[in-house]
């Protein structure tokens, strides 16, 4: 059954290379069904993997290790995930540019394309330190990924210099909301 997105396989390199880092991977290997084992024990066998398993996946971690293990899965492994010269060359064209959250929440989309396929991400602003993000998948999906939407999305706060936070405002079926707010930037 093919439930319309998949996730890449470097996204999962990275994310099985924080887990080792971690000192996690062999518990979440031990407590993985047979497809989760096989994309942990190679997980560049495929250039994207199904949504499927990247459910099971999900689920596995929130088994072994809670919400906190996701999160900090996501916090790690994207910026991994996205290249080792990808934060610190953008944070300089962010500075250059006096650029801010916002303007990297807006292009968004472009980030998450090579993280995972056909998940649609949306930014609204609600004033000048602040505003409303959301991600959909075409299909439902568990309350757990927003656990890796929070990880992930603190990278903006990383690459922008400044501090901020992100709240879970909804999630239903397919799509989470987040309210994301940060501190008046320093320059």
């Amino acid at each position: 059954m093919d439930i319309g997105w998949q996730t890449s396989g470097g996204y999962f390199a990275a994310m099985v290379h924080t887990l080792r880092e971690l000192g996690r991977l062999e518990a979440v290997w031990q407590a993985a069904p047979a497809q989760v084992r096989e994309l942990l024990d190679s997980p560049r066998r495929h250039a994207w993997w199904s949504g499927e398993t990247s459910i099971d996946f999900a689920r596995t971690l929130e088994q072994v290790g809670g919400r906190d293990l996701v999160v900090e899965l996501g916090r790690r492994a994207t910026p991994r995930a996205l290249g080792r010269g990808f934060v610190p060359a953008v944070s300089t064209l962010i500075t250059l540019t006096s650029g801010t959250p916002d303007a990297l929440l807006a292009r968004s989309g472009l980030l998450i394309a090579v993280l995972v396929k056909n998940v649609k991400t949306a930014w609204q602003p609600s004033g000048p330190q602040g505003g409303h993000f959301s991600a959909r998948y075409p299909s439902a999906n568990l309350p757990v990924y927003a656990a890796f939407w929070e990880g992930a999305l603190e990278l903006i706060f990383t690459i922008s210099k400044t501090t901020g936070a992100i709240r879970l405002l909804e999630h239903f079926e397919g799509e989470y909301r987040f309210e994301v707010s940060w501190e008046r930037m320093k320059r």
